[in-house]
């Protein structure tokens, strides 16, 4: 507590006795520290750009000369985005403990990835955590700066593609439909193209909704396969090999 005070620079004024007992609004447990999470809280997991902002501002704190402790009790006040200052806490009540920050960090496998937390490992066995930090900051800079690049890539297209199929579904829908009636009233024979274009409008018309149900179910299960570790690693792979994504990776 003395230290705390100390590295906290505060000079106590008063000092009473408590009766030994620490109280349950000013203490918290690492258990219910770690139980306030973003995953137990229904909160998402930090953006890339948010985790490279809190890497990079722990990695100057110990970098000025700061302990790890004093450092992450300041990062508890420093706001860091998508880490919650629970998380924070949770790492600087460990780190007290005596807890090396890797074990602290594997605590909170929602916030900090698996390579995150194994490249802090490996900084705290060979004594160069804070460089650790500085590429682990970088390393996650530039992946977000890849991700932009990516989702700004893809936005016209999707948007073409989008409004190109709203387009189509009303068109075969509710403008097609209208045109054949004047075929029904001819006593010709329809070319086939017509004639499968003529039952594709029928079909929309008249399953309009199970096409929309159809997309709908694809693309939950394309969502939840992907969401999935093997379903990752195929998209990344696929990501790598494609021409296009190839480059701006």
């Amino acid at each position: 507590a003395v230290e705390q005070i100390a590295k906290q620079r505060l000079i106590p004024v008063k000092v009473s006795e408590d009766g030994g007992k620490a109280s349950s609004k000013t203490v918290k447990s690492a258990k219910a520290i770690s139980d306030e999470s973003p995953r137990r809280r229904g909160r998402s997991k930090p953006k890339q750009r948010d985790l490279a902002n809190y890497t990079r501002q722990l990695a100057n704190l110990l970098k000025a000369g700061m302990p790890l402790t004093g450092a992450l009790s300041s990062m508890v006040n420093i706001e860091s985005g998508g880490v919650p200052p629970s998380v924070t806490e949770s790492l600087l009540h460990d780190v007290q403990e005596g807890r090396n920050l890797s074990a602290a960090m594997a605590a909170h496998s929602d916030i900090f990835p698996e390579m995150y937390i194994n490249m802090v490992k490996a900084g705290e066995s060979g004594g160069s955590l804070v460089e650790v930090l500085k590429r682990l900051a970088d390393h996650y800079e530039r992946f977000a700066e890849v991700q932009q690049k990516v989702v700004s890539a893809l936005v016209y297209p999707a948007f073409v593609m989008g409004l190109g199929f709203i387009l189509i579904f009303v068109f075969m829908s509710y403008i097609l439909p209208k045109f054949m009636t004047i075929f029904d009233g001819m006593k010709v024979a329809l070319p086939l193209s017509t004639q499968i274009l003529q039952s594709l409008s029928d079909f929309f018309s008249a399953w309009w909704w199970l096409v929309l149900v159809m997309i709908g179910l694809i693309g939950f299960i394309m969502r939840t396969y992907f969401s999935r570790p093997a379903g990752r690693e195929r998209l990344h792979r696929w990501g790598l090999e494609a021409p296009l994504v190839k480059k701006i990776v």
